[in-house]
């Protein structure tokens, strides 16, 4: 069984570094970097499954995406790995604000009064 899992993982590695080659090849400026994680965004999570739950996935895609970066690139200039990374986790941070101010906003305001002034309240 940790064999089979030891060679998955394996074959994973080999294929996110070939697929980070492929997009830095494709892309190879953060303009058009940015573009097009952005058009993936868009076209892979409709708010159609609600506001929360697309920023979540969208959240969690780019975290997936910062570590595979991360971890596979080794054809990109330090600069333009820590451009891309930077790029990558401050659209994360912007979607994880996008979920945190929807799911807020879906809770009634009597029940964020009561909980936050509630004796109870840690």
């Amino acid at each position: 069984s940790s064999g089979i899992n030891a060679e998955y993982g394996g074959k994973l590695a080999r294929m996110e570094r070939y697929m980070c080659s492929r997009f830095f090849i494709d892309f190879p400026d953060i303009e058009k970097q940015s573009e097009v994680i952005e058009k993936y965004l868009v076209g892979h999570c409709s708010n159609s499954r609600g506001t929360v739950q697309c920023a979540r996935s969208r959240y969690t895609y780019l975290m997936v995406l910062h570590r595979v970066i991360e971890q596979s690139t080794v054809c990109l200039m330090n600069h333009e790995r820590r451009q891309t990374l930077r790029f990558i986790t401050q659209a994360a941070c912007v979607c994880l604000k996008q979920a945190n101010t929807a799911e807020a906003a879906s809770v009634p305001q009597s029940k964020v009064l009561k909980s936050r002034f509630s004796p109870n309240a840690a």
